[in-house]
């Protein structure tokens, strides 16, 4: 049963989500929350889940106890994966940090902090009216009127033909109703704002089209691993790249968070999937057939897929978050063993996303000497190249009425390196400082103030899962790239292991994260990221209490490096 808004909140405010599940169903909203709404026999994760896939807006309560929450953040994550709404609704005051802030942007809050809280709920009701009647306010200072407005902007924005009243328009656009073009929260869905990775995409298309074999994507957290698979797995940009939807099937699959899938509702999964992308309508019953059985092995799985290789039709499953298999303990060799002969007998091909390589995921000794991790080529994704990140910036700016000056760019480039994450943040902030008519240092120092606090939880994720060596290895990068260039002060691996003996072995690691880049010409290594630097400096030189206990590196900072 599908529901209007689905409530997260920590089981501590229940209290507080009972009041608004009862002013939200007064007002004729279906909500679901748990573990009320809860399937009988179900796990709450996996009832959230579905309950999420049907709903229209995620309202999530906001306080300490929700920060602390691994469901509520559960629960976001589905949402931003399902490109669900969300209406985050704070209840206390609380600092915009932690894991929630990954998804969730301070600016968009219904603040509730201040009494009396019915006040805030019933404000919360009827902004969850419009958003679900898609109705907006028809209150404006353009005379035109609101949704007049909206439509002026779109034109405006997407380079139409202006004329005087679309013209008068742009100036008296409102801040809040201008379409910014950068995005960080969610992966790159639009083919059109999809920008660089072409030779990791020639690899894997090639490995396809030559021989319908297996790629193994790796890559750090917000690296670009889900924009990229779903980038391939979008019909027409396949088209173009040689895999027609008359001779491929493409499906894709995020198991991110599925910590309970079991091999049956793997391929449950991968059969329903199958079943709404494959190209040949008479192929549908089959795959239903099989679907709808109560149990079936690897022979009917190979007649499947034997019958779709004779009718000259290849398989592509783009699996996202592949380390939710891998590491699950209810996939034995024997699922592994029969993936891979379908991969190798039939016309199948694997294309996955994982944080490190598959054979460093697994959840036995057994599972890591599996020949199915044989069959797969690794592609390690990198930061963008200067040239990838001018061309990202110069295809979002295009898309908006704004000059952005030689030094602007520099800053944006100067925050985001070569990560397209960050690269795509900067530029977010950039223009809604320019939308506020800010100029000079001040927009600078406005773009700077947001996005530190902003990319606080992302840099402090790759500090905190670098171990003490390789944080020591970034700081004799830093240390050496601040002095007097010379022979014995490039950021090589030769010069680093001088400083730190275990440098050589955590260059390589560090590369692969993303977090270095190699210059190839000079054999020299720098952080990705300027900004990046500038926060391990906060980092190590903050006060007592608010710095990383690694006895270690600061011992190694407080000696010089010595």
């Amino acid at each position: 049963m599908s529901h209007n808004v689905f409530v997260s909140s920590s089981p501590k405010d229940k209290k507080i989500s009972d009041t608004i599940l009862e002013e939200l169903e007064n007002q004729g909203m279906s909500c679901w929350f748990a573990p009320r709404n809860m399937v009988v026999g179900t796990s709450l994760e996996e009832s959230a889940a579905k309950a999420i896939e049907t709903s229209e807006v995620v309202v999530v309560v906001l306080s300490e106890n929700s920060k602390q929450s691994k469901q509520v953040l559960h629960d976001v994550e589905q949402a931003v994966l399902n490109d669900i709404q969300i209406l985050p609704f704070c209840i206390e005051n609380i600092k915009h940090s932690g894991a929630l802030a990954y998804y969730i942007g301070s600016e968009n809050w219904l603040d509730a902090i201040t009494p009396p809280l019915e006040k805030h709920i019933l404000k919360l009701s009827t902004t969850l009216k419009q958003m679900l009647s898609n109705e907006l306010q028809e209150e404006t200072s353009f005379k035109g009127g609101f949704k007049e407005t909206i439509e002026a902007a779109k034109e405006i924005l997407t380079g139409d033909k202006k004329t005087k009243v679309q013209e008068k328009a742009k100036a008296d656009v409102p801040y809040m109703l201008k379409i910014n073009p950068f995005t960080f929260g969610n992966p790159v869905f639009e083919p059109g704002k999809f920008y660089g990775r072409e030779g990791d995409i020639r690899q894997i298309v090639s490995r396809l089209l030559s021989a319908g074999e297996s790629t193994s994507i790796v890559g750090e957290r917000r690296i670009g691993k889900t924009s990229l698979l779903k980038h391939l797995a979008t019909p027409e940009v396949a088209q173009n790249l040689g895999l027609s939807s008359e001779k491929y099937c493409l499906v894709y699959i995020d198991f991110q968070g599925l910590t309970d899938i079991t091999p049956e509702r793997f391929w449950q999964r991968v059969l329903r999937k199958m079943e709404r992308s494959i190209c040949k309508p008479d192929l549908v019953p089959e795959i239903q057939a099989l679907r709808k059985m109560e149990a079936f092995d690897l022979f009917d799985l190979e007649d499947l897929f034997e019958n779709l290789t004779w009718e000259g039709l290849t398989t592509i499953l783009f699996m996202d978050e592949f380390e939710y298999v891998t590491r699950n303990p209810n996939f034995g060799s024997d699922f592994f063993g029969g993936l891979r002969a379908l991969a190798i007998h039939q016309n199948l091909a694997l294309v996955t996303g994982t944080r490190r390589e598959l054979v460093d995921l697994c959840h036995s000794d057994e599972i890591k000497g599996s020949p199915f991790f044989n069959i797969f080529a690794n592609l390690v994704l990198r930061p963008f190249n200067r040239t990838e990140v001018h061309e990202l910036l110069g295809g979002y700016f295009s898309k908006t009425d704004e000059t952005v000056s030689e030094r602007e760019q520099k800053l944006v480039l100067h925050l985001g390196g070569g990560y397209p994450f960050f690269v795509q943040m900067g530029g977010h902030y950039l223009l809604e400082a320019k939308w506020k008519n800010l100029e000079g240092d001040t927009i600078l120092e406005d773009v700077v103030r947001k996005f530190n606090e902003q990319a606080e939880p992302h840099l402090d994720y790759f500090w905190s899962h670098s171990s003490e060596s390789e944080k020591i290895t970034l700081l004799s990068i830093i240390a050496l790239s601040h002095k007097k260039p010379s022979k014995k002060t490039l950021p090589t691996v030769e010069n680093l292991a001088k400083v730190h003996t275990r440098a050589h072995l955590d260059v390589p690691e560090l590369t692969k994260r993303g977090m270095l880049v190699e210059n190839r010409k000079e054999d020299t290594y720098t952080l990705f990221s300027p900004s990046f630097e500038d926060w391990i400096f906060r980092e190590i030189m903050a006060a007592s209490g608010e710095e990383e206990s690694q006895a270690s590196v600061e011992e190694w900072v407080s000696s010089g490096g010595r």
